[in-house]
């Protein structure tokens, strides 16, 4: 998954599942092949999988508001974020989707602090859950979370802040 071989890692995601049929985070990880695949409807089968083992699962949950925020439903897509983070408040993933959410929703102050929690996760805990830009590339989180911020300083007027994120990565 993480070096872009996203068949082989859904035919290995497959024979997983089939292994432990009960591991909700399995189908998530699946889920998130067929979305990169443009297979919404599958993609859709296996979050429902996971949600219908851990109705609580970060990941799926997160996954499900960006789903719905793609297709034009902001609100409901907070709402996901929200519970996303209410299971794991170290879901960066949907501090990430939640603060742009919140951006696009004209609520600079709250996007701000979702990207100041971001900012304030420990870089090695932070990478260790891993980006894929959506081209699959593997980039640094931290690096994304100050990149984030600055541009929602920018947005607040505040340019003097936006140029010490972008500063800080740089310099990280």
């Amino acid at each position: 998954h993480n070096t872009k071989r996203f068949d082989l890692a859904g035919r290995d995601y497959d024979a997983a599942i089939r292994l432990t049929p009960t591991n909700d985070e399995l189908f998530a990880s699946r889920a998130n092949i067929a979305f990169r695949a443009r297979r919404w409807q599958e993609g859709v089968v296996f979050l429902q999988q996971a949600l219908k083992l851990n109705p609580s699962n970060a990941r799926a949950l997160r996954m499900v508001g960006a789903q719905l925020e793609n297709s034009g439903d902001r609100e409901q897509a907070h709402h996901y974020y929200t519970m996303a983070l209410e299971s794991d408040p170290n879901e960066a993933y949907a501090l990430l989707f939640r603060s742009k959410n919140n951006v696009r929703r004209l609520r600079f102050d709250e996007a701000l602090k979702d990207a100041d929690a971001l900012v304030a996760m420990a870089p090695g805990a932070i990478n260790r859950q891993g980006y894929l830009d959506c081209r699959g590339d593997r980039l640094d989180f931290h690096i994304i979370a100050l990149d984030h911020r600055a541009d929602v300083h920018d947005a607040l007027g505040r340019p003097d802040r936006a140029e010490q994120d972008l500063t800080a990565a740089i310099a990280y």
